[in-house]
Parts: structure tokens; C-alpha cells; sequence
């Protein structure tokens, strides 16, 4: 059999300084893991909501970027660091980051390719790494500030906190605990803040990898008092690991093969492997007549099946020949332990039931992908834990059907169960991209969103689809076209991933990283299609190479596409890229062109009695470059800043106009009566009534079968003023397995009016940790932790006295698993007993309302001015801004899509009248 695989040449002047960074889930295994009972999450207390914008990704309660996007902000041209620093000084505060704060930052590493550079920042306390919080500036080529990522943690004063704990105890203890019955193949330990939304801990990370239990366990004890309080499977490091070969900043030289003590050379071998596998490159199905797995017993047909391949720069030394090279190098480290296969001949030939089959096949594919990357692509994507070729176990796992990427060691391991992984080229390449996702980003590989996963099916495909284009194997018109995993599955061992995913960014979402990273695999895959293999290839590694261990897949394909801009691509290829990214659903900055000005205020109603200040956000989209701001009855009165800040003395509704430039031209955009200034009793009052803390109230569980709830667990706050509600928050803690079997509901003091915040939502989900209002995003089954909205809504109460008795009833409608009721509190808001003077409409009604979503406004109008409509949620956030063309008789039609149900305020101005009303959404 002859095979074609083709290879373009690219600028190969990207030079990555590698680095160790501590957020990377591990094992990185490319099917799902079980939870084992031993381990501790904390993953609902460290999960932060966010809201994605044009420019960038925002944490819900503060505002902070989490991810910035299209900046264009220019810095002083000098070096990657003097630049990224220069920006830093001038920013920080918008990242959390005080003036004084800025020494705390780090530098980690530093990569500079022809894409730009990328310098990352580690957040220190004193001498102590802060968990997970990195700073990552990207740099154009150009010397300006495109992308920045953001996971610093504010307020965390631990620099004088000292250790009670030994380092050798802390070991210890975890060892103890985790008790493995296989021995220890790598260990590891050091001194660390753990932060998450509730706690912030001196601890000790204590790293022990072994294959029983099968993980990379990582052990935090805190360091004063021995409580372990987190045990997770995941790869968190920094550059002060003992047994790497780092410097201070964790950058190092290219790597070249280690110098035995004998003299050895490097030659070219000959093996038989196959590629991308026997199904492929045969463009037939498993259980076809001699392609079946067999208990790993060869066939004719698959003998057949395999290639004869130049094994590069196998090591020859003592006359033996070992598969060795400066960018594969096999090692035996996890069991079942099978030997090393070195031989006395160059000729690695053997079939799938031999042993020595793995071994080769592996070797060549991972040989063959790093030398593409390194030299055809241009980038020197290495291991950072060692100075060789990328380190492999072809008989890994302890013989489970699993394989893995372990960050700590940068090793990967390939299990045996039903087809052997290291036959199949989709589980090497797939494994293998977990490693050039962690080397790539100097240690900050990503499982948000299953981002990591997903790229490790893109890694696999991209090879696959290219070999079976090259050869005439699979076509578009196969289902296989899209398989990931052909030989290892789509078959009676497991069922495969896909690249033709239909879900779509975010909705799509389950909460998931292996079926999650398929929509990231597989619009990655619909652009390769469009711009081809090596242009997307070349942009998906400069790209991942932006982001860091807090991003997300929308923050990674906003990186994507500005490596694209970066690289100078050209204007098709940057619309067929932009234009893919977001049919997927991701949120990207506007293409390049004409401005069109839009701004946010982070409150756009102020009560002077409690806050004064606004600060302002350009939203332009593209991009401008100067700024132009008017403030009607603000201070200043005008700025050129960006992202102004405003203070307000006065009551009264205020104009904003903002004036936006870049190299494309000019457009201006002015709200009328935007800010809305009040004082005294025109400000809202809202009360917060607590439980007692820990209730500890048993929920009863069902009699039994589906549907049959048992006795209510009730518990009741007394509210003793009157006051008129405006709206209402409930917060509720709950404790309680497979969180489908509840229903919670909140019972108003007359005894009559109730809505239920939680009806059976999700599935086998754990507890309830969560703020319910009206306007608040759906219940994510993900995260059964944040602010979301309720099932029924809470606006029942709007207009009710809020005095009396309020009751919550948790109820359990089936059996077998029970719960407790920890705390819980509502918040009453309520309705101001002033409001600011309108200049009132003639004939103005809104109708219908309730609504559900949809309404029509109507009114008389004589400004001959524009007719500008804002509906807010309660929470004074802008789900919907238009303005209609001056007419007299106003009649038109708001949709409110996807609108959560809920009370919304309405605000509508003609430039000399305006009106707030209340609508509901059923």
C-alpha cells in the first residue's frame, strides 16, 4: 500500500517558552471517568457566572473581565514584557487589580511567535502562588493589546499566614488517605493559596500519580489545621516543580535528545503501523469480515491494512535500536509493564496481536504530528517537564479501555481494553493534543466548557481528515467522515464522539467536557473545511496559545480568530472564519469596518443616597480608536477616556451621546435620558430577612414511585413591616441527591399566593445553592450553584404587603434519597413612595400585560423626535434598546426573545416626554 500525507510550509518563527501553570483537569482521558467516592469537589463553590459581550467576558456580580476582546489598545513598542507591563500599569484597576497590587503579579513566561506575543503574569501572595490565577496579555505584531485573559483573585492577604504542617507530614497524610495499592510513579508538593467563592486557604497541593486508583490525584490539606477539604484527578503546576528542568521564569532553550553515557546516533528504522487505521484507510465498518478487535487476534484483513513507514531518528546505540527520537521517546511507567521493545534491528515489522505493534504506531504518529507542528507550522511546541522527545506508555492505564495526558509528567499512557488505544491514530492524536494544549499555553490547559477535550477531537480529526483527503478514503458523504475514534469505537466497545455535532454554543452545553468539547471540535472542523488544513492548524495552535486555565470555548475562539488577524489573513479567510465561529454560537467582535457606537453603564439608575457614580463602557463594534463622550449633568462633562467613570449631584434623567472614531470613519450614538439620577424617597429599598444558619430541617422523602411526594419540610421568616413589594429575591440552600425529586416553593403570608422557585428541574444533579429572581438566566443543571430564574415567577407578590409569615415548602416526590434544608432568606424590595416628575404620553397604553415576551406600545407623540424603547429586568440590566423613526401615532410591536418569565420595567422617551412602566412576562 503506497500513502500520500501532505505537508505546506509555513514561517518558522515562533519560538514558545514553555512554562507549568496549576488549572488543567487531569486524567486527561478520552473517555469519561467515573467519580470515585473518595474524591472531594469543590466545583459548585468555584464556579463564577458570567455574561459574554462583543468585547469581551464578564463576571456576573462585579463587572471584572474575565476576558477582554479586540482591544487594540497601543503600548510603547519594546519588549513583550515592557509592553505587557506598560498596559498593566495603565489598566489594572478595570481587572480588580489595585496600584499597589501590581507587585504581586509574577512574570511566568513569555511565548513570541509570528502571530505576536503572549506574556503571562502568576498572582503571588508574599512567597505563596495563588491558585488559578494568571494574568495573560496577547500582543500583535503590530505592538498593541488585542486579547487579555483574567483570573486574578482580589483581597487575599496571606502573605505573613505560616505553615503549622510539615511538608513531609502533609505527604503523608495524603498518601494515607488516597491509599493506593500500585506504587507511586511520580510525586510532588508545595505551599499554596486556595481561593474559591467561600474560602481562602493556606494548603498544601500534594501530587501523587498511580494507577490505583487510576489518576493524577491532587491532594489539598490546609496547612495550619491538617483538614484535607478537596482530592480531585487534575494537573496543577507551577515552575518551582522539583523535578523539572526550568529556570526562574520557566522559559528554556530548545530541547535536544539526552547524551547517554555511550556514544549513540540517530538513524531512520522501517515499521508497520496503521494510518490513520484499518477501517479508514480500507473506507469500510467495524465488524466487516476481518475487522473486528477479536481479543487483539490479527486477521488477514488487517494485516493488510497496515503501512510501511520511515521510523525518523530512532536512537541507535551499543548496536541496539530503541524507538528514541528528538520528538517521540517510548517509556514504561505504568502498569501493565511490557518493556521498552528495543531490538538489534532497524525493522520494527509486526502485526496487531504482537506486542511490539503499539509501540511503533504510536512513535511514528506522534513523531510525525510533532515534526509537522514543529517544523512545517513554524512552532516549537514542546514538553516543559522534560528535555526530550514527548514521553509515551503504549500499554498504560493498568490495562483499562481508557487513555490519558497527565500535566505533571507531560506522559501520556494508552489503556487495552477491547481495541487497544494505540492502534488507533485518533486516541495517540487525540491524548497528544491534551500535551500541546497544556505546552502551548505554558501550562494553562482548560476544561472549561470541555474546551481541552474538544481540542484534543480537533487534533485527531484534523489529522484524519487530512490523510483520508490525500488518499480518497472517507468523503463528506460518510458518516465516518465525522467519527472520532473509528477503529476504537463506533462499535461494540464504545460508542465515539463526532465532529458533525449539532449542538450550539452556549445553550448546547450539558455540563459534560467529553460531549461538550464536540461543539468546539466540530465548528473548529466546518472552518478547516472552508480555509483548509493547514491555515486552520497554523491558527488554532497561535490561538489556544492566548488563552489560559480560566478560559472558556468562546474565549478560545475569539483567540482563534485573532491569531487570524494577527497572521494578516486574508479578508475572505477572516469572513469565513468569523462568519463560522459565530454560527456556532460564539460571541465575537464585529469584523473590521466603519464603527457603530454603543455603549453600557454599569447602573443606569443611581439613588444618591447610596452612590453617585457610573462607570461607562464602550461597546463599539468594530472597534474604535478614539473616543468622544458627552455626560449631561455629569462630572466631567465630557471625556476621551474609553470606559469613563461619572459622578452625578442632582436628581433628573440625563443625556449620554458618545462619539467614536476609528481608521474606517465616525459614528455617534446619544441615549436620551439614559441615567437616571433619584434621591430620598424616590430610591428603592430593599431588606434582606435571614433563616436561622443552620437549619438542618430533614426533607422528608416520597412513599414512593414517581410523583408521590412525602410531607412538606416547611420553615417560616417573620417580616414585621409593612411596605408594598416591588420584587423579590429568594435565596435557598439545600442539601439533597438527584435534585430532580424536588419541588420548592415559596407561600406569601396571606396564606393564598405562592410560586414555586425550583419544580423537578434537571436530573441526577446534587444540591441547591442559589439566588432566584424574576430576569435571571434559566437553571443551569450544570451548576446547580449562581443566580438564576425561577420556575414560576416571583413577580406573584409584586404589589402585595410584605408584612407577615413567609414559608418555604420543600417537597420530595419519590423515594430512596433524601436531603436537608440548610438556610435560606428572601430579599424584599420595595416599591418608592416618590418617583421623578414625567412629562406623561396622550393615549399611551401597553398591551397586552402580562405578555409573554411579545407586547405593542402605543402613544401620541409631538416632539417630532425619535422614539427610543429600553426594557430592563429588575435588576436594572438593558435586555432590549431601539429606537423607531418620529411619527404622531406610535404603534409598533417589542419581541423580547428568549425573555425569561418575570416583571421587566419599560422605559420609552420622544427627546421631551418619557414613561417607566412595569410589564410581566408569563
Amino acid at each position: 500500500m503506497q500513502l500520500t500525507i501532505t505537508n505546506f510550509k509555513l514561517n518558522k518563527s515562533c519560538f514558545i517558552y514553555l512554562a507549568v501553570f496549576l488549572f488543567s483537569l487531569n486524567l486527561m482521558a478520552q473517555k469519561p471517568m467515573p467519580t470515585r467516592s473518595f474524591e472531594i469537589s469543590l466545583e459548585a463553590d468555584e464556579k463564577i457566572e458570567t455574561e459574554i459581550k462583543t468585547n469581551g467576558r464578564f463576571i456576573l456580580d462585579t463587572g471584572i473581565p474575565i476576558a477582554l476582546y479586540g482591544l487594540n489598545y497601543e503600548v510603547p513598542a519594546g519588549t513583550p514584557e515592557s509592553m505587557a507591563q506598560h498596559y498593566i500599569a495603565q489598566e489594572s484597576e478595570i481587572f480588580g487589580i489595585k496600584k499597589n497590587e501590581i507587585s504581586n503579579l509574577h512574570h511566568h513566561a513569555t511565548r513570541t511567535t509570528n502571530a505576536g506575543s503572549v506574556v503571562r503574569y502568576r498572582q503571588y501572595s508574599g512567597n505563596y502562588p495563588v491558585n488559578k490565577a494568571e494574568l495573560t496579555i496577547s500582543i500583535s505584531p503590530q505592538n498593541k493589546v488585542v486579547f487579555v485573559m483574567n483570573s486574578y483573585e482580589p483581597n487575599v492577604n496571606m502573605a505573613n499566614v505560616q505553615p503549622t504542617v510539615s511538608e513531609a507530614r502533609a505527604y503523608q497524610l495524603a498518601f494515607d488517605y488516597l491509599d493506593p495499592k500500585s506504587p507511586v510513579s511520580f510525586s510532588d508538593s508545595r505551599l499554596m493559596i486556595y481561593k474559591n467563592t467561600k474560602m481562602t486557604r493556606l494548603a498544601y497541593e500534594v501530587t501523587i500519580l498511580t494507577s490505583n486508583p487510576l489518576g493524577e490525584w491532587h491532594v489539598f490539606l490546609d496547612a495550619r489545621t491538617e483538614e484535607i477539604f478537596k482530592v480531585v484527578d487534575m494537573a496543577h503546576y507551577y515552575c518551582e516543580h522539583k523535578e523539572g528542568e526550568h529556570n526562574k521564569t520557566c522559559n528554556h532553550d530548545n530541547k535536544k535528545p539526552p547524551v547517554e553515557n555511550e556514544r549513540f546516533m540517530l538513524v531512520d528504522g522501517t515499521g508497520m503501523v496503521f494510518n490513520p487505521d484499518p477501517l479508514s484507510s480500507n473506507t469500510v465498518a467495524y465488524g466487516t469480515a476481518g475487522y473486528v478487535d477479536g481479543n487483539d487476534a490479527t486477521t488477514t484483513q488487517l494485516d493488510a491494512a497496515r503501512f510501511s513507514v520511515v521510523l525518523r531518528d530512532i536512537t541507535f546505540t551499543g548496536g541496539t535500536y530503541r524507538l528514541v527520537g528528538p520528538r517521540a521517546e517510548i517509556v514504561d511507567f505504568d502498569s501493565p509493564s511490557t518493556g521498552l521493545f528495543h531490538q538489534a534491528t532497524s525493522t520494527f515489522n509486526f502485526n496487531r496481536q504482537d506486542q511490539g505493534f503499539e509501540p511503533v504506531n504510536t512513535y511514528y504518529h506522534i513523531d510525525y504530528l510533532m515534526g509537522y507542528i514543529n517544523d512545517d507550522l513554524g512552532c516549537n511546541v514542546l514538553p516543559y517537564q522534560y528535555s526530550s522527545g514527548v514521553r509515551f506508555d503504549p500499554h498504560g492505564a493498568g490495562g483499562a479501555d481508557n487513555s490519558y495526558y497527565t500535566g505533571g509528567t507531560g506522559r501520556l499512557a494508552f489503556g487495552e481494553g477491547c481495541v487497544d488505544d494505540a492502534e488507533d491514530s485518533d486516541v495517540i492524536h487525540h491524548e497528544l493534543g491534551h500535551g500541546l494544549h497544556d505546552w502551548v499555553t505554558s501550562g494553562g490547559l482548560s476544561q472549561v466548557d470541555g474546551l481541552s477535550e474538544g481540542s484534543g477531537d480537533y487534533v485527531a480529526q484534523s489529522y484524519n481528515r487530512g490523510v483520508s483527503i490525500a488518499n480518497g478514503y472517507w468523503t463528506s458523504a460518510d458518516a465516518a467522515w465525522n467519527y472520532v475514534f473509528n477503529w476504537d469505537g463506533h462499535n461494540t466497545c464504545w460508542p465515539g464522539r463526532v465532529t458533525n455535532y449539532g449542538a450550539i454554543y452556549p445553550g448546547g452545553l450539558v455540563g459534560q467536557i467529553h460531549t461538550d468539547g464536540q461543539i468546539w471540535a466540530s465548528c473548529l472542523m466546518t472552518i478547516w473545511d472552508q480555509i483548509g488544513q493547514q491555515e486552520m492548524d497554523k491558527i488554532f495552535y497561535e490561538g489556544l496559545g492566548m488563552t489560559n486555565g480560566s478560559s472558556s470555548q468562546n474565549d478560545a475562539a475569539v483567540a482563534v480568530y485573532q491569531a487570524a488577524v494577527n497572521l494578516a489573513y486574508t479578508t475572505p479567510q477572516l469572513n469565513a472564519i468569523h462568519s463560522g465561529l459565530t454560527a456556532c454560537g460564539y460571541t465575537l467582535p464585529a469584523l473590521p469596518g466603519p464603527p457603530v457606537a454603543a455603549f453600557s453603564a454599569d447602573n443606569e439608575s443611581i439613588c444618591l443616597d447610596t452612590n453617585n457614580t457610573v462607570n461607562f463602557m464602550d461597546e463599539t463594534a468594530p472597534a474604535g480608536t478614539s473616543w468622544a463622550w458627552t455626560f449631561e449633568g455629569g462630572t466631567p462633562g465630557t471625556s476621551t477616556d474609553q470606559n469613563p467613570t461619572v459622578t452625578y449631584a442632582a436628581d433628573g434623567m440625563y443625556d449620554v451621546t458618545l462619539e467614536v472614531t476609528n481608521s474606517f470613519g465616525t459614528d455617534t450614538l446619544t441615549l436620551t435620558d439614559y441615567i437616571t439620577v433619584v434621591s430620598g424617597g424616590a430610591c428603592p429599598s430593599c431588606t434582606i430577612y435571614d433563616s436561622a444558619p443552620n437549619l438542618n430541617i430533614a426533607i422528608p422523602d416520597g412513599p414512593g414511585g414517581n410523583g408521590n411526594p412525602g410531607a412538606p419540610a416547611v420553615n417560616v421568616i417573620n417580616i414585621p413591616g409593612s411596605a408594598t413589594i416591588d420584587y423579590v429575591t429568594v435565596s435557598v440552600n439545600v442539601s439533597h441527591g438527584w435534585i430532580n425529586d424536588l419541588i420548592v416553593e415559596i407561600i406569601h403570608p396571606d396564606g393564598t399566593t405562592a410560586t414555586a422557585v425550583f419544580d423537578r428541574e434537571c436530573n441526577g444533579e446534587d444540591n441547591i445553592i442559589v439566588n432566584f429572581a424574576d430576569g435571571y438566566p434559566a437553571f443551569n443543571c450544570a451548576a446547580t450553584t449562581g443566580d438564576y430564574n425561577p420556575s414560576s415567577p416571583l413577580s406573584v407578590f409584586s404589589g402585595l404587603d410584605s408584612a407577615g409569615d413567609w414559608t418555604i415548602s420543600i417537597t420530595d416526590n419519590w423515594d430512596a434519597i433524601t436531603g436537608i434544608l440548610n438556610n435560606w432568606s428572601i430579599e424584599i424590595c420595595e416599591e418608592p413612595t416618590m418617583s421623578i416628575a414625567e412629562n406623561t404620553f396622550e393615549d399611551f397604553s401597553i398591551y397586552p400585560n402580562p405578555n409573554n415576551g411579545s407586547f405593542h406600545i402605543a402613544l401620541n407623540s409631538t416632539s417630532n423626535k425619535n422614539i427610543n424603547i429600553e426594557v430592563y429586568d429588575i435588576r436594572g440590566r438593558a435586555i432590549f434598546n431601539n429606537t423607531f423613526g418620529s411619527t404622531t401615532r406610535f404603534n409598533q410591536e417589542i419581541s423580547l426573545n428568549n425573555a425569561q418569565s418575570g416583571m421587566y420595567l419599560v422605559k420609552i422617551s420622544d427627546g421631551e416626554k418619557q414613561t417607566i412602566q412595569k410589564i410581566i412576562v408569563e
